[in-house]
């Protein structure tokens, strides 16, 4: 396993983690999921999905709407 997949399958193993303890969540542990779950968001292309104008309102979106 190289740097790239330990990097990345760490990231999994925190996101997971953050995910599942959400209700009990420091604020730096919100920052940390908000940021892992953003720059994801970021990396899927976007065409123009559901009415949303840009990629960052969809990002909103998610938050309200799952967190």
């Amino acid at each position: 396993m190289d740097n790239t997949q330990k990097t990345q399958k760490s990231i999994n193993e925190e996101l997971q983690y953050l995910w599942e303890n959400r209700q009990t969540l420091n604020n730096e542990q919100w920052n940390r999921l908000a940021l892992i779950v953003c720059n994801t968001l970021k990396h899927i292309k976007f065409y123009n999905f559901e009415g949303f104008t840009t990629q960052e309102d969809l990002i909103q979106d998610f938050f309200e709407k799952k967190v």
